[in-house]
């Protein structure tokens, strides 16, 4: 097998290591700055769904248009 191949896997956790780490970076400044982690949390995502209502404002009426998505 090619070389790229064997490498795949191991890019793949790196990647995703980078991106794991990149995450928590705003939840350890937020709590540096003394916001409660579970306050950070409720901003990161409360940022989050705004930012794709509004972008996305079909995705809102989508979910709220199919139940099934409601667990999500």
């Amino acid at each position: 097998m090619p070389a790229v191949r064997f490498n795949l896997p191991a890019l793949a956790l790196l990647f995703n290591a980078l991106v794991w780490g990149a995450s928590w970076w705003p939840f350890r400044q937020l709590q540096g700055m003394g916001l409660h982690p579970l306050w950070a949390t409720v901003l990161i995502y409360s940022i989050a769904v705004t930012l794709i209502v509004a972008l996305r404002p079909k995705a809102c009426r989508e979910v709220l248009r199919t139940p099934s998505l409601w667990v999500l």
